[in-house]
C-alpha cells in the first residue's frame, strides 16, 4: 500500500530500517560471494578487509541521503562514517572466524548472525557520530 510506504519513509526508524535491508542483502551477498570466489586461497579475515570499503560506501551514500537527510560535509561524515562501519565490520570479520572454524556455521548462516548483531550498532553510530547534528 502506498500509505504504508510513505509511513514508513516518514520516520528515520523506518527509513534506516528499509534502507538497511537493501544494504544489508547487497552487503551480505558481497561477502558471501567474495568468500565463496577467494576462500580458501585468502582467509576470512583478508577477505573482510578486502570488501569491507566497498559496503561502507555503498551505506554512506544511502544513510546520507535517505535516511538522516544529512547536510554538511560529507567528507567529513565519509570519514566518520568508515570510523563507524569501520570499527563495526572489523568486529564482524571477527566474529566471522570463530564461527565458521569454531562452531562450523556454514558462511551463510554466520554472516546472517553477524549482520544481525551488527545492525543496533550501526544505526547508534550512524545517528549520534556520523551524522550528529550541532547547535549553533
Amino acid at each position: 500500500e502506498k500509505s504504508a510506504v510513505r509511513l514508513l519513509f516518514k520516520h528515520e526508524v523506518g527509513r534506516f530500517l528499509t534502507v538497511g535491508v537493501v544494504n544489508t542483502l547487497l552487503s551480505y551477498a558481497l561477502g558471501v560471494g567474495a568468500y565463496l570466489l577467494l576462500h580458501p586461497s585468502l582467509h576470512i579475515i583478508l577477505i573482510g578487509i578486502l570488501t569491507t570499503p566497498f559496503a561502507i560506501t555503498l551505506s554512506f551514500m544511502t544513510q546520507r541521503r535517505w535516511v538522516f537527510r544529512a547536510q554538511g560535509s560529507w567528507w567529513s561524515q565519509l570519514r566518520r562514517s568508515f570510523l563507524v562501519y569501520g570499527t563495526i565490520s572489523l568486529i564482524g570479520t571477527f566474529l566471522l572466524w570463530p564461527l565458521i572454524e569454531v562452531v562450523e556455521l556454514s558462511i551463510w548462516m554466520a554472516q546472517a548472525v553477524v549482520l544481525g548483531l551488527c545492525t543496533g550498532l550501526s544505526y547508534a553510530g550512524q545517528k549520534w557520530f556520523t551524522f550528529r547534528t550541532t547547535d549553533g
